[in-house]
């Protein structure tokens, strides 16, 4: 690989990094500010309220594991390392959308003044949603399984 190349494939790591740090580290540790722009004024509080419980604490943590991965990823890019990269960020991709998700189970106490003075727990189950979203991070498992143990590149298997 030449300089040129390696700068060339460092900078585009740097960026793509970025975007999964904006994605994932900083939009769920500033969310409640985040939806405060653009929540209306007299239903501000009592969202805001829910909010904090809805956001994994380990999501940020995750999201800078990720972070680092789809730079290393981008790095690794048609070299040997590359399918382990690849298992590696599509099994944190899938942990991540895990944490997210609280485990397909979102719960939840609303606030008194949202339901007019009564105590209430919301469950929403979003079991099958987490797993539709899940699949794309299995396929990059799956395809960086194959690059790591599969056939080695240039030869071709019969059977």
């Amino acid at each position: 690989m030449s300089r040129s190349s390696l700068i060339t494939r460092v900078i585009k790591g740097w960026i793509y990094a970025f975007f999964v740090f904006m994605a994932c580290v900083f939009l769920p540790f500033n969310l409640s500010r985040v939806v405060s722009l653009f929540a209306p004024v007299d239903m501000g509080g009592s969202i805001l309220g829910i909010l904090p419980a809805l956001v994994n604490p380990a999501l940020p943590l995750a999201g800078i594991f990720l972070m680092v991965l789809v730079f290393l990823q981008v790095l690794m890019r048609n070299t040997k390392a590359y399918g382990p990269v690849l298992t590696v960020a599509g099994i944190g991709f899938m942990a991540y959308v895990y944490l997210a998700f609280w485990g397909g189970t979102i719960q939840t106490t609303l606030p008194t003044d949202v339901t007019m003075g009564l105590s209430t727990n919301l469950a929403v189950n979003l079991t099958v949603l987490m797993l539709i979203v899940m699949a794309l991070p299995l396929l990059a498992t799956a395809k960086g399984f194959i690059l790591t143990f599969g056939a080695p590149r240039g030869s071709s298997r019969r059977v």
